[in-house]
């Protein structure tokens, strides 16, 4: 029997126009885009088989020229699934994803068109040469319209740590997040001008301490001082499409300003965002975020002082918190001269000026 379910709907339209759709039990809602166009491909002749242990299955994308290039399928054992997808005009490629029970998810699928496409052999080793059977790879291409990088593929190795992608050879800018047995490895964006890359990952740390062991979900938040600019890399491990959000803020003494955002989403995706650190004196703040659910959840920040500002944080190193408490207690001292509540006052006023200074502990950390 169904249950019956109320709940109210508030608009300003006498008539407001409604649609409604319903989400079976561990679902996944496919959208296949063409890589370079970022357009859905069109049409019915594209394929999808999805692979498990426990399940082979092959269905065919329901589109036709007046819909939206996209497929649903429900009732899904739970478990790990290997995608292979193609269309005639396309190479095929693999994707991987985790069916969770009682789940609708959704992801997003890229093709690069035959004449486009260069297959590049990728070998995965540790620092010790030993080959790794079983990594995997996540292409992430550059999309200038996002300011990201964002999954256009995924591939694992095979015995002999091999394995091939079809990329945009020589054209498109691509970085690579490699993964095994917890440990991970993430190359910095550029063209690929070899049709042979060799990838090594160092076994001694574990870069994966950040994990949030809910929503399974990675994240990294840096600054390079050459290209000043700060990168967020927020990664999905189940596979499905998560919305990360990058936000950088220019803190001065006259005030602060929203100075760059980015926003993107995919499994596993890289936020930029460059500023001026060269001619500008303050404090620069990246917050990065993504959605968890229908909630916007901070997992990182990370602030980079500027002008002379860095400079003297530079001179005073690591004795910052001395100092700002040196301010914020002669401050108070000052004001304990007129009344107790001046004194506070002028403490708080030593604390932000502190945190204008530098003076406070700055870190990259998880929020969990």
């Amino acid at each position: 029997t169904s249950t019956p379910f109320s709940f109210i709907l508030l608009s300003n339209n006498t008539f407001p126009n409604l649609t409604f759709s319903l989400s079976g039990a561990n679902s996944i809602n496919f959208s296949i885009f063409d890589e370079i166009t970022e357009d859905l491909i069109l049409g019915n002749e594209t394929t999808i088989d999805l692979i498990s242990e426990t399940l082979a299955l092959t269905v065919i994308i329901n589109a036709t020229a007046e819909g939206d290039g996209t497929l649903y399928v429900q009732d899904l054992i739970p478990g790990e699934y290997r995608i292979t997808y193609d269309n005639p005009k396309y190479t095929k490629r693999d994707f991987y994803i985790n069916v969770e029970n009682s789940t609708n998810q959704s992801v997003d699928l890229y093709l690069l068109s035959i004449g486009n496409g260069t297959d590049v052999t990728f070998t995965v080793q540790d620092n010790s040469g030993n080959k790794l059977t079983n990594a995997t790879i996540r292409l992430k291409r550059y999309y200038l319209s996002t300011n990201s990088y964002r999954t256009v593929a995924m591939s694992r190795t095979n015995e002999e740590g091999n394995t091939q992608i079809d990329v945009d050879f020589n054209d498109a800018f691509y970085e690579t997040l490699t993964t095994f047995e917890g440990f991970s490895l993430r190359t910095i964006g550029a063209k690929i001008i070899s049709t042979t890359r060799i990838l090594t990952l160092q076994l001694t740390a574990d870069p994966f301490s950040l994990i949030d062991g809910t929503d399974d979900i990675t994240t990294t938040l840096s600054f390079n001082n050459i290209t000043q600019t700060f990168s967020y890399v927020f990664t999905q491990l189940s596979g499905i499409s998560t919305t990360g959000f990058l936000e950088v803020t220019f803190v001065k003494p006259t005030g602060s300003s929203l100075v760059c955002e980015a926003t993107d989403t995919t499994s596993s995706g890289t936020l930029l965002c460059q500023v001026n650190t060269t001619n500008s004196t303050g404090t620069y703040t990246a917050s990065g975020s993504v959605l968890i659910g229908n909630k916007k959840t901070q997992t990182n920040t990370l602030s980079e002082i500027t002008g002379i500002v860095s400079k003297l944080a530079d001179i005073i190193g690591e004795q910052g918190f001395f100092f700002a408490i040196l301010i914020s207690g002669s401050l108070a001292g000052l004001g304990s001269l007129v009344s107790p509540a001046i004194a506070v006052v002028m403490f708080l006023v030593g604390i932000f000026i502190s945190n204008f200074l530098g003076f406070s502990i700055i870190a990259a950390t998880w929020l969990g």
